[in-house]
């Protein structure tokens, strides 16, 4: 299926029948105009799908650190990346970190 590039009918529905197709394309074409906020929609679904039901999960792992990172001031962050980079952080994935620190 083609979608056009400013088509948002073409979009929507795409979104609707398979939203990881319609962000793929919404990569592709993320400059005309319409796009980005059919990804922003994926995003938000995506993170809304995303929850921790039991502890046994890796969810409930990610969840735990977002709940512990989300609220680290500035200088906690950077001392954090610090130590990762001199290899005396217990912190094994600082893509987690950065993301639950700037949606924090």
């Amino acid at each position: 299926m083609m979608v056009g590039n400013n088509n948002r009918g073409e979009k929507f529905i795409l979104f609707l029948i398979n939203p990881f197709i319609s962000a793929i394309t919404s990569i592709k074409d993320i400059r005309d105009g319409v796009s980005h906020w059919f990804l922003y929609l994926w995003f938000l679904v995506f993170g809304v799908a995303f929850c921790a039901v039991s502890e046994a999960a890796d969810s409930f792992r990610y969840v735990e650190d977002f709940l512990v990172e989300h609220s680290y001031t500035w200088s906690q962050y950077v001392l954090e990346i610090n130590e990762y980079f001199a290899f005396e952080s217990n912190i094994k994935d600082i893509y987690t970190l950065t993301v639950n620190f700037l949606v924090g």
